[in-house]
């Protein structure tokens, strides 16, 4: 894939890091927890400032699937019926 490789490595360290964080049971609004889980994940994102730049998007995403997540169960129901 071509596209403008950072942003496909971005998307998927986000995917992976909100997996992370839910099966831990860790706090992306924490620095020290996206810290732990990007050292764990073998990350080169490692300043504060690059830390906290990625929670941006991790809120983001995290905010997109609550949103989108009762939605699509609704409209799964619906098709099953």
């Amino acid at each position: 894939m071509k596209a403008n490789d950072t942003s496909v490595e971005t998307t998927e360290l986000v995917l992976k890091v909100l997996d992370y964080a839910h099966e831990q049971k860790l706090d992306i609004n924490s620095v020290d927890d996206v810290t732990k889980i990007l050292q764990a994940l073998n990350s080169t994102i490692n300043t504060e400032a690059e830390i906290r730049e990625f929670m941006v998007l991790l809120k983001v995403t995290d905010k997109y699937f609550d949103i989108n997540a009762p939605k699509k169960i609704s409209d799964k129901q619906k098709l099953s019926n």
